[in-house]
């Protein structure tokens, strides 16, 4: 019974040890920090297929619950030869350890799947991040403000930081509240 045992748990961590792939490649379960690299908009950064440009940052209206937003234009091109993901784009802040979410009324996905040869190209919006100590909060004022794009990767994913300068994220912060999205259609 000993044996089995023992047999039964040299398979169970041999098994664990393989290389699992999936259709992106695989599985990191490497958990040290990637480095990242300072992103320009306009200036488009490629990793394993995937060529992703910001655009623009731009302020936007607040939400229906007072949080301030930001307006990015993005493009993703997967010039891969498979299916790849959207980087996925959050708002970082250093009044939280938190990231930033998006809001309906984006046209731009994050994390979304993208077919080989197709671009995707769209408005992301994205709120202040949550106080980390009060979550049903966020944060009042976004110090050191940054968008950050995690692009996946077959090894090591690649992240690219955009600096907002404090001038987006005062306009940004003063922005009148919006109106819940999506609208309701106009009258004829």
């Amino acid at each position: 019974m000993g044996a089995v045992a023992i047999a039964a748990g040299l398979l169970l961590v041999s098994s664990c040890s393989r290389d699992y792939r999936s259709s992106y490649g695989p599985l990191n379960l490497d958990t040290t920090p990637v480095p990242a690299v300072a992103g320009v908009p306009g200036t488009p950064v490629r990793h394993d297929g995937m060529e992703f440009d910001l655009l623009s940052i731009r302020p936007f209206d607040q939400s229906p619950e007072a949080v301030p937003r930001l307006a990015l234009v993005i493009r993703s091109d997967n010039y891969g030869r498979q299916w790849i993901r959207n980087p996925e784009v959050t708002l970082r802040c250093d009044e939280s350890s938190d990231p930033g979410d998006w809001f309906q009324g984006s046209t731009w996905e994050s994390k979304g799947l993208v077919p080989t040869g197709e671009v995707r190209e769209g408005r992301l919006l994205i709120g202040f991040p949550r106080k980390h100590d009060a979550p049903e909060y966020n944060v009042a004022s976004c110090t050191n403000a940054r968008v950050v794009a995690t692009m996946a990767g077959v090894d090591v994913p690649q992240v690219v930081n955009y600096p907002v300068d404090d001038i987006t994220i005062r306009e940004a912060i003063r922005q009148p509240r919006g109106h819940e999205l999506p609208l309701p259609p106009s009258a004829p």
